[in-house]
């Protein structure tokens, strides 16, 4: 018989049935175990985080980056904040490419910065003394000088040429002035391609190196100095005349204990092969440097193998395994 209810009034409640069925479940929390394990309901369609005794795994259907990356912080700061004795373990799940052009990038060269207490907004380029400045200009720089240089300019060139870089500071050593005056004009157009300009405060050409002290000496003149990376530079004698007073025994010692220093700190897992060059470059400069002590050459490369063979430096070493 007809109640005079709705005829679809049946066909709601099941609907509003199914719907509660659909429902993610509620999270619960036991803080008897330093990590707990937790699992959002995937009925809404995602699978969301999950934290097991192995640390936060992702289990988003959402493409990485953008709104979700955002979802994913949101989720772990309200789990941090019920829970203050849950552990995080490894996030590096969380180190793609869309997290990193969001956070970890985007937001450092949009945060502004601080000068004598007041705040400046930033709308280009990275900000001045920002944390993340040094890592961004080695990417930027290695591509658009550093490449350039090696691959196109020194081609070009008859005579020595050498670029020295440090961040967004460099020094570009030349043998013949008309290349250096040469070099000014094409790095000013390379730059202006890719919207950078050099500091022009900060950007000469001078004289350099033993010649220029020569000929100061013949005139009368002195040496231009250029500073670089806090250092000051300049050409002249020593007051005895060579150019070492440190006896080979002493150096020697210092060397192998800075190379030391040197593994501690590069010597991780996957890095080998450029400890291994930075090792052969020593070598290398050691060799010069022992024969540039007296006007005499002192040893030919195979005495000099000899040398290490008795007074050996130490080899590259793996220190921290990943």
């Amino acid at each position: 018989m007809n109640s005079g209810e709705p005829r679809y009034s049946q066909g709601v409640s099941m609907r509003r049935q199914v719907l509660k069925d659909k429902e993610p479940q509620k999270m619960s929390w036991q803080s008897d175990y330093p990590i707990v394990s937790m699992k959002q309901g995937n009925a809404c369609g995602e699978k969301g985080i999950e934290g097991t005794g192995q640390g936060i795994r992702d289990t988003s259907a959402t493409p990485r980056g953008g709104d979700g990356m955002a979802t994913k912080l949101n989720i772990l700061t309200m789990r941090a904040k019920e829970n203050p004795k849950l552990r995080f373990t490894p996030l590096t799940h969380l180190l793609n490419e869309g997290s990193l052009l969001e956070c970890l990038i985007g937001r450092f060269l949009n945060a502004g910065v601080m000068e004598e207490g007041k705040f400046i907004e930033t709308d280009k380029g990275s900000p001045q003394g920002g944390i993340l400045s040094p890592v961004l200009a080695n990417i930027y720089l290695h591509y658009i000088l550093d490449l350039w240089f090696e691959g196109h300019v020194k081609r070009q060139l008859k005579g020595y040429a050498c670029l020295i870089r440090y961040a967004d500071d460099f020094v570009v050593c030349f043998q013949n002035d008309d290349e250096a005056k040469a070099f000014g004009e094409t790095l000013r157009q390379r730059l202006d391609k890719f919207g950078l300009k050099t500091a022009k405060d900060k950007s000469r050409i001078i004289d350099f190196g033993r010649r220029a002290w020569y000929k100061a000496k013949q005139t009368g003149g002195k040496v231009s100095t250029f500073d670089f990376l806090g250092f000051t530079h300049y050409c002249d004698r020593t007051r005895k005349g060579v150019r070492n007073l440190v006896e080979l025994k002493q150096w020697w010692q210092v060397l192998g204990r800075k190379l030391i220093g040197h593994y501690n700190y590069y010597g991780i897992s996957g890095n080998m092969p450029q400890i291994r060059k930075f090792y052969q470059r020593i070598l290398s400069l050691v060799y010069k440097w022992i024969n540039r002590r007296s006007q005499k050459k002192s040893y030919n490369w195979e005495q000099f193998c000899r040398f290490l063979k008795y007074n050996p430096l130490p080899r590259p070493k793996i220190y921290h395994l990943t």
